[in-house]
């Protein structure tokens, strides 16, 4: 009679930006006796979106959940993990564009669906338009220089690190 082989679970524990929030995610395969000691567990709750269990990202969460089952699993930790220059995606302030202005770029929207382009061309190039026109805030749209398109791109693309070409 061969013996019996028990195959411990593994746990792959992630840093993952989920709701505007570091997070620590635990994803593993479906294991009810698993799920059941982490329901218990405060501060956990599943992501259908992330398919996994997650909470904040804390060392003391990591440590925690190590500690919890420790005799149940075996624990990996993603290269996320390791990661200190995890930067949270900062709130883009809304855009403060004059109606005449907005008028304009409703009307630059058209010309481009009429030229056929796709819609993610179109809305990358409403975009674009729309921070110029943003950057450029009260000087008339008829003063403006090649000059002031440089110094936008020196001042916006550049740090968002857009393409230039585009």
């Amino acid at each position: 009679m061969k013996p019996f082989l028990v195959i411990t679970p593994t746990i792959l524990l992630k840093k993952v930006l989920h709701r505007k929030k570091l997070r620590l995610l635990l994803v593993f395969p479906y294991n009810e006796p698993i799920i059941s000691k982490i329901r218990k567990i405060e501060g956990y709750l599943w992501s259908q979106t992330l398919k996994g269990w997650y909470t904040d990202y804390t060392p003391k969460n990591i440590d925690y959940i190590k500690q919890i089952l420790k005799n149940d699993v075996i624990f990996k930790l993603d290269d996320s993990v390791y990661n200190m220059n995890f930067k949270i995606k900062t709130e883009r302030k809304p855009r403060e564009i004059s109606e005449e202005n907005k008028a304009i770029i409703r009307a630059y929207v058209k010309y481009l669906n009429g030229k056929c382009y796709s819609e993610s061309t179109v809305k990358t190039y409403f975009t674009f338009v729309a921070d110029f026109i943003d950057y450029v805030k009260d000087t008339p749209l008829n003063t403006l220089t090649n000059r002031n398109v440089e110094q936008f791109i020196e001042d916006v693309f550049i740090p968002r690190k857009y393409s230039i070409s585009t």
